[in-house]
């Protein structure tokens, strides 16, 4: 099944129209830099609706690592 690459805006807006089922249909792995995890905490922490968690469905997030 495909990979994709995502920072933090799409995931975050999937996540406010409730559409992060769509992504294990189209991806079984997500890669995402580092700094999307400490956004995404950064959010919650401010009271923002953002997603938590690294697995959704059956697709996974995983992060990059530097080169």
């Amino acid at each position: 099944m495909n990979e994709a690459i995502s920072n933090t805006s799409p995931l975050v807006y999937l996540h406010r129209i409730d559409a992060l089922d769509w992504l294990p249909r189209l991806f079984a792995t997500i890669w995402t830099p580092p700094a999307v995890v400490t956004e995404l905490r950064e959010g919650l922490v401010r009271g923002y609706n953002s997603l938590k968690g690294s697995s959704h469905g059956d697709a996974s997030l995983r992060r990059l690592r530097s080169a």
